[in-house]
């Protein structure tokens, strides 16, 4: 099922939400509704499984285990590794589940 239309998430606001969330600040109600619209008709348009191809010899995939609503770990992770990229040296992630199942910021990690 699809959320309704509404304007679509500029990428200035994604990462403006990006960094508030970084500095432990909620971003406004409009701005997480669209997010949550989003990540949720993503979700519902994408399959429980997903084959992975072997990323390029110069690109580098992340696998990370369960986060279980852990948002500063998700935090290092990207700091750690940097931010997806796609392409020739880019970097590549593969989470496994168990995303908001605990922690006070579960909803964030999504």
């Amino acid at each position: 099922q699809k959320f309704s239309e509404q304007e679509q998430l500029e990428d200035w606001e994604l990462a403006a939400a990006m960094m508030e969330l970084r500095h432990r600040h909620l971003p406004h109600s409009d701005i997480a509704a669209r997010i949550i619209r989003d990540v949720s008709n993503l979700y519902a348009e994408s399959p429980t499984l997903v084959l992975l191809e072997r990323p390029p010899y110069d690109s580098r995939l992340i696998v990370v285990g369960d986060l279980h609503g852990h948002f500063g770990d998700l935090m290092h992770i990207l700091d750690e590794h940097g931010e997806p990229s796609a392409g020739p040296g880019g970097t590549q992630y593969l989470f496994n589940g168990d995303f908001v199942d605990r922690g006070v910021w579960g909803p964030e990690v999504l």
